[in-house]
């Protein structure tokens, strides 16, 4: 493990102290710039000390459920499950967006849907330590891969070429081109 997360309640105010151990330094690094630069129309948590010293950081807690768990969940409709798999695609597309102009752009790294909360009905992203750049634009479906290839029952994902994207979700056809 890379790095410890713990949960502090302090006067009824919570947050996440991540404490990176000493030989991840470059995780530490990415996750502090990249929560730095984010703008809010991509859910992140917000950052509020930065402890080089100490290799931590004291980000946002982030009220809500796990994604993994809310589409593991029997008990939940597949409506339900299909309109938050849609909210993470649309996560991704202004993630990638971010980037459009360049030819060397990030990744989200470790892009399993147990880094993303359900949050008053939104998507939030979490864990950004394993950042990384990607060669070209039309490489961004690896994101999504990385998602599809720990959940095969949850959808299926299709690359037509390198810039279209269809993935089928409970039986609705979504295309991204």
């Amino acid at each position: 493990k890379k790095n410890t997360v713990v949960l502090i309640n302090s006067n009824k105010e919570f947050f996440i102290i991540k404490v990176f151990h000493s030989s991840n330094n470059k995780g530490m690094q990415r996750e502090t710039q990249i929560l730095s630069i984010l703008p809010s129309n991509i859910n992140h948590p917000k950052i509020y000390q930065i402890d080089h010293e100490n290799n931590l950081i004291r980000i946002e807690y982030i009220n809500g459920q796990n994604l993994c768990d809310l589409l593991h969940d029997a008990r939940i409709p597949i409506e339900e499950k299909n309109k938050n798999i849609e909210k993470l695609a649309k996560w991704f597309a202004l993630f990638h967006q971010l980037n459009e102009s360049k030819k060397n752009f990030l990744l989200k790294g470790d892009a399993h849907i147990r880094n993303f909360i359900v949050s008053d009905g939104q998507i939030v992203g979490v864990d950004f330590e394993l950042l990384r750049p990607k060669g070209n634009i039309d490489s961004n479906h690896d994101d999504l891969y990385g998602i599809n290839s720990k959940n095969k029952h949850l959808m299926k994902i299709k690359f037509e070429g390198n810039k279209d994207l269809d993935i089928e979700i409970g039986g609705r056809n979504i295309n991204f081109h």
